[in-house]
């Protein structure tokens, strides 16, 4: 029953009150991956890399357009996976 209501109040303190908190989160939890996961490290370093190239290349716009777009795709799904690998070294 202790751990039951435990967890209601752990929940209680996640929950954003409004869009900044929920901001705020999301960038804690980007931070997150960045400083744990190796991988995400990996990426940033790439996709800045790949964007600075772009743009001394002097990419057309739509080019550059869609290779952000592709990054950001790619930036979520590294995120979705390390909040899964994250939930998953939690279980019991």
């Amino acid at each position: 029953m202790q751990t039951e209501d435990k967890l209601e109040q752990d929940k209680e303190l996640v929950k954003p009150k409004n869009v900044f908190e929920s901001l705020n989160c999301a960038i804690e939890g980007v931070i997150y991956a960045v400083r744990h996961q190796k991988h995400t490290r990996y990426f940033f370093a790439i996709a800045a890399a790949a964007l600075l190239l772009s743009l001394l290349l002097n990419l057309p716009v739509i080019e550059f357009v869609l290779l952000s777009i592709s990054l950001v795709i790619l930036l979520f799904a590294e995120m979705i996976n390390t909040a899964v690998e994250t939930t998953v070294d939690l279980a019991p």
